[in-house]
């Protein structure tokens, strides 16, 4: 933002989006400009200032999880800030994303690039890094003190000891770009020190953290450009491998074939083939024949019935499965939104592909939930309505119908949770120690979510009161969903905890968990 002064970019290694210090609302600029959260599924946090880390609980309630590095002390300060905020314990907080832990002085890999932390001069502990990949390399400093006058005499003073200083001293200045912070000192480096650095290093020196005003004029001193126009391009060498990498990526990020065995991956690569669409071109045509699967590598797409529009597809979704195991012509069409390309397997090479597997049951099952209600249901649904074209993919891949008769009874207070509901034409009522303390009717969620986690016994009974159709979410696919979809996960308890049943009114709201 350039109102502003802060340091949150994207690092693009291997094709994969690298989240440094997301400010807030960066969440929804990445929306506003088109970039799919899959292709951004790390996040590095260098300290906990607002500036710096205010944007990654928006990033971790995202679709898809998240890993997040950064020191266990760091990660201690960010769960002190934010965990109260989403009102779970921190177990539960800890298990929205996955931790992945920096050491000082040891390098880690990050989609193909290669990280170094260092720790810089601030006012609470702050790493910054170093990245190598392809022959090419850079350097962010975070935010950190490097005046050298400062250090010395920090030094002569006794607060730094001589390996510390020679190690903030010796800044790596060599590398092809140096994104560097500016700010007020003492806790900041002040712009006039970095203005008597060598032209030869201003050149490949960004700034961040500070504004063009705040600049000595003359000082030769640039501020590192906003937005995606501004995005900096270090041409890397590509390595031997680099094609296959990368569609194997593309492979374990398609939520569809996520579990399958390893040998599974060569028969992959051997049997796709690559096409590619301009925007505006269709690649389905209603009721045609069915006669190849999609995967997404670049681009968008938007299937639509009928001139509208239903949903969009980006980078790791597919489409076309439905068709081809019913063996039934295409329902919809299909455009390309944006230029396209895709990975394909011809029919008969995706049958064979999932063949042996539980993925032809599940596509079944998928296209029934659509031919039901459910679709719409979850659609209207005030907890569901958000979800992207591939959660409301995954949820509905998972559910059952199921029907019930008046008086039967889902769950039952004091026995074990195997399962959630959502409620179509049926309509419930939940009772505590006998007592009735509210009703759930079309479109609502029973259920107890933290009960399906552990060995807690159900709290109340769900009985029905009116038979019907209700959707059955499994216990054990409903946990790994939730997992795989922490921000789910999240609205599901706290829609639970602000719904207690004694503050419920009479006529409870579409998509009430009835029950945390």
């Amino acid at each position: 933002d350039p109102t502003t002064r802060t340091s949150g970019f994207i690092l693009w290694v291997g094709g994969h989006g690298v989240l440094v210090d997301p400010p807030v609302d960066s969440t929804e600029w990445m929306r506003e400009n088109g970039l799919n959260p899959k292709l951004i599924d790390s996040v590095i946090l260098t300290h906990c200032h607002a500036d710096h880390d205010s944007g990654i609980l928006q990033k971790i309630l995202c679709e898809g999880r998240i890993k997040l590095y950064t020191t266990r002390t760091v990660l201690g300060s960010f769960i002190r800030k934010y965990r109260p905020l989403v009102g779970v314990d921190r177990r539960r907080f800890e298990r929205l994303f996955d931790f992945v832990p920096l050491t000082v002085g040891e390098p880690i890999r990050i989609h193909g690039g290669e990280f170094w932390f260092h720790y810089t001069l601030h006012s609470v502990p702050t790493v910054g890094f170093e990245v190598f990949q392809g022959g090419k390399s850079l350097v962010y400093t975070s935010d950190t003190l490097h005046d050298p006058v400062t250090i010395e005499r920090m030094h002569e003073l006794g607060i730094l000891s001589t390996a510390r200083r020679d190690q903030l001293l010796d800044f790596p200045w060599h590398h092809d770009l140096v994104v560097h912070e500016s700010g007020v000192p003492p806790i900041h480096t002040n712009a006039s020190v970095l203005a008597q650095l060598e032209p030869e290093i201003k050149e490949k020196l960004l700034l961040v953290h500070t504004q063009a005003r705040q600049l000595p004029p003359g000082s030769g001193l640039r501020v590192a450009p906003h937005g995606l126009d501004g995005t900096v391009v270090l041409e890397a060498t590509p390595s031997l491998g680099d094609e296959a990498i990368s569609l194997l990526d593309l492979l374990s990020g398609v939520d569809l074939f996520r579990d399958f065995p390893i040998h599974k991956a060569s028969e992959f690569l051997q049997m796709a083939h690559r096409e590619t669409f301009k925007a505006g071109d269709r690649v389905i045509f209603e009721g045609s024949r069915a006669d190849r699967f999609y995967v997404i590598r670049r681009g968008t797409a938007v299937v639509s019935r009928q001139g509208r529009e239903l949903k969009c597809y980006g980078p790791h979704d597919y489409f076309g499965e439905t068709a081809l195991v019913l063996d039934t012509p295409r329902t919809a069409d299909v455009h390309a939104r944006t230029d396209l390309e895709v990975l394909t397997l011809d029919r008969r090479d995706f049958l064979y592909f999932i063949r042996g597997s539980e993925i032809a049951a599940t596509l079944r099952n998928l296209a029934r939930m659509r031919l039901l209600d459910a679709a719409q249901l979850v659609e209207e649904s005030a907890l569901f309505g958000e979800l992207t074209a591939t959660q409301l993919t995954q949820l509905l891949g998972l559910m059952e119908d199921v029907r019930v008769q008046e008086g039967d009874v889902l769950i039952e207070e004091g026995n074990s949770v195997q399962a959630c509901y959502m409620l179509g034409g049926a309509e419930v009522e939940i009772l505590e120690t006998g007592q009735s303390v509210a009703n759930a009717r079309r479109g609502d969620i029973v259920g107890e979510v933290s009960a399906l986690e552990g060995r807690r016994r159900a709290v109340f009974t769900y009985r029905v009161t009116r038979g019907g159709t209700v959707y059955r979410l499994p216990r054990r696919s409903l946990v790994d969903y939730l997992r795989k979809n922490p921000g789910v996960y999240v609205r599901l308890v706290s829609e639970a905890i602000e719904s207690r049943f004694e503050t419920l009114p009479e006529e409870p709201r579409a998509g009430v968990s009835v029950a945390p």
